[in-house]
């Protein structure tokens, strides 16, 4: 099955000081429909942002008509703007990556329990989110978290992005892993598995 990628908008409503995505850009829903003729039949497509959730209630319209269409598969990354804007959409939806934490504890963050059969709870961690790690853990204790590390960036200016240490990543582990699932530990901590083994 081919897979790809299919940018709504470039627009969002948080401001993670680890993203990478450059929101100055904008995309014309031409340009989204041109894309979509490229997708093969029965493809996996993931649809991303910025935060799709923000995208005119036409060109997300569109885009769910073309693809069903085309059978595609449907993933869709968000957090949770798309899901309380757009629920008429999410039954076309296969798969969700729900990015429900921000660099303070995301205020707006609700369950969604009748979609968690096909959700994956999405947390990017950086140092200074370290302090409220926790408590939003344990508010969201019988949730499985999927949490990935901000990678440091350095940018044209010589500055470095807000990122996830080693060290955290190492108590992170030691901490608080009975609230990660199995596949996001082995992709979180394997840069540092001759340390994490040393924990054990």
């Amino acid at each position: 099955m081919r897979e790809y990628t299919l940018y709504l908008t470039f627009k969002c409503n948080w401001k993670c000081s680890y993203c990478i995505t450059d929101t100055h850009n904008q995309i014309e829903p031409q340009d989204i429909i041109e894309k979509i003729k490229d997708i093969e039949n029965d493809s996996f497509v993931s649809i991303s942002g910025g935060e799709p959730g923000l995208a005119s209630e036409e060109t997300v319209r569109l885009t769910f008509e073309l693809l069903t269409k085309k059978n595609c598969k449907i993933h869709l990354n968000t957090n949770g703007t798309f899901l309380k804007k757009f629920p008429q959409y999410l039954d076309y939806v296969h798969t969700i990556s729900y990015h429900c934490f921000a660099d303070e504890v995301n205020p707006f963050f609700r369950r969604f329990p009748e979609l968690e059969y096909k959700m994956d709870y999405v947390i990017t961690v950086t140092d200074q989110m370290m302090d409220n790690l926790e408590t939003f853990f344990k508010i969201n204790q019988d949730i499985k978290f999927s949490v990935f590390s901000a990678d440091m960036i350095i940018n044209k200016d010589g500055l470095v992005n807000n990122f996830l240490s080693k060290k955290n990543i190492l108590l992170i582990y030691s901490k608080y892993k009975v609230y990660i699932n199995q596949d996001s530990l082995d992709k979180l901590f394997g840069k540092c598995v001759t340390s994490i083994t040393q924990l054990k």
